[in-house]
């Protein structure tokens, strides 16, 4: 038996920016990198995850729905607090060269 013919529940996340956000892709793309390649032990998945420009695509099939729910909530969060950590950090930039 095929493991990954099993797996009936997929999702498609895309992540798209624009314009000055579009900076942002590559550094959330590497935050978020090793959790989607090896993802906490919530049962059986599969994932996949591209970068082509201001685009990041997560593909996971699992298992269960409750571990399909599960990866999501937790890449939707560690995108979340990268998007939010960059935002600290450019304007703790600004505030240092406007001194």
């Amino acid at each position: 038996m095929n493991v990954v013919n099993t797996l009936s529940n997929k999702a498609d996340l895309v992540l798209n920016l624009s314009g000055d956000e579009c900076n942002m892709t590559e550094i959330i793309y590497n935050s978020i990198f090793a959790e989607v390649i090896n993802p906490a032990n919530v049962g059986k998945i599969i994932t996949k995850i591209t970068l082509d420009n201001c685009s990041i695509k997560i593909h996971v099939e699992a298992d269960t729905i409750s571990h399909l729910r599960a990866f999501l909530n937790s890449i939707l969060y560690l995108i979340n607090t990268s998007i939010g950590i960059i935002k600290i950090g450019k304007e703790f930039k600004q505030s240092q060269t406007q001194k």
